[in-house]
């Protein structure tokens, strides 16, 4: 195990990317970046809950999940 940190991973067309490292919290922010926008600034969201870890659909064509950063793909 990588000290608690987790990974953010990116799916899309069948495939899973890891993104970036980081605590939990940091990798919340680095998916809440990639958000949509509304016209007043809010952001477009919505939360997953997988057996597997979260996975956040920001509003594109991918949707991205934190997992434990555990040295695999």
């Amino acid at each position: 195990m990588a000290d608690g940190k987790k990974k953010v991973v990116m799916w899309g067309r069948h495939k899973k990317w890891p993104l970036f490292v980081g605590t939990e919290t940091e990798c919340e922010e680095f998916i809440l970046r990639n958000c949509e926008l509304l016209a007043d600034g809010r952001k477009i969201y919505r939360v997953i809950y997988e057996p597997d870890g979260k996975v956040y659909d920001v509003g594109c064509s991918v949707l991205y999940q934190i997992q434990d950063a555990d040295g695999n793909k």
